[in-house]
Parts: structure tokens; C-alpha cells; sequence
């Protein structure tokens, strides 16, 4: 092999590890700001999101000072409920009855 040749891998093997290089940064900042995303996309659906603790209510509803009402809590679980097992049973999926 001539010098010529040397010289040109050489490069060839700088141009790889920079283009190496160039594509670890970008994936870099892509995966932090889609999980950046991610993570804003978490919390506003744990903060909108009814909580059993609160009563139903979301961290959102407590936080502006929403009044947590357990008997209309049950009430509303109790509703859920029926409408669930009257969903289950138009679907007949299952060969035993809900």
C-alpha cells in the first residue's frame, strides 16, 4: 500500500468517527426532548386524571379548590359500574354470563 492510499483510509476512517460523532449528538437531543415530551404527556394525564384517594376528584380539581363529595362518589362508581357489565353483556364474548 502507497502512501497515497494510507493517507485516504486515514481519512476515510476521520470522516466515519466524525459522522459517528455528529449522529450520537443529534440522536442525543432528539431522544431527550421526546422524552422530554414524554414526560410533560405523563404528568398532565396524572394531574387530569380522576384519583381514587381524592375522592374522584383530579390533582387538578383539589388544587383550584375543588370540594371532594364521597357520597357522590359512590354514587357515580356505583353508575360505572352497571353501565360496565351492561357493556359486557351485549358483547357475548364469553360463554359465561357477567
Amino acid at each position: 500500500m502507497d502512501s497515497s492510499n494510507q493517507l485516504s483510509d486515514d481519512l476515510k476512517n476521520d470522516d466515519k468517527a466524525f459522522l459517528d460523532a455528529i449522529n450520537m449528538i443529534i440522536y442525543r437531543i432528539l431522544h431527550f426532548f421526546v422524552s422530554l415530551h414524554c414526560k410533560a404527556e405523563a404528568m398532565d394525564d396524572y394531574n387530569n386524571r380522576p384519583h381514587d384517594v381524592l375522592s374522584g376528584l383530579s390533582p387538578l380539581e383539589v388544587l383550584n379548590g375543588k370540594i371532594m363529595d364521597k357520597n357522590s362518589l359512590h354514587s357515580k362508581m356505583l353508575l360505572a359500574k352497571a353501565e360496565r357489565i351492561k357493556e359486557n353483556r351485549k358483547a357475548g364474548c364469553c360463554s359465561y354470563s357477567f
